[in-house]
């Protein structure tokens, strides 16, 4: 697993989705919840200038269960504390999420934060 992750965009246009966090995946078999593909310890997502065209995510990209008895909760999954930061000069045209899209922040038994923090710049999109 990763301590930590920290992603910096500014001055650029950028046509995809960001994730602070690890991508999931998925192996063949059904999952069982101890997976911990993609699995970071804190995020930092810093939009400093630039466009950003999709959305900004402070965790991962998880995945979706196959079916009622698949669990998928470890995927993806930060397991300390995300912050995405917008800053002065930057142009979001999506959403701004402090978690992530399908995957977790924390757990049920570690007590973490989502940080979303404005500082400027220009959000199209809901937060």
């Amino acid at each position: 697993m990763v301590t930590n992750a920290k992603v910096n965009i500014g001055g650029r246009t950028f046509c995809y989705n960001v994730f602070g966090g690890g991508l999931g995946s998925r192996p063949a078999g059904t999952l069982t919840g101890e997976e911990t593909y993609g699995q970071v310890g804190s995020t930092l997502v810093n939009i400093n200038g630039g466009i950003v065209t999709d959305n900004i995510f402070g965790g991962g990209a998880g995945v979706e269960p196959s079916s009622d008895k698949e669990n998928v909760d470890g995927i993806a999954r930060v397991t300390g504390q995300t912050k995405v930061t917008i800053a002065e000069g930057a142009i979001v045209i999506g959403k701004v999420y402090g978690g992530g899209d399908v995957a977790n922040i924390g757990s049920a038994d570690k007590k973490t934060g989502t940080t979303v923090d404005i500082k400027g710049g220009y959000i199209m999109g809901q937060v």
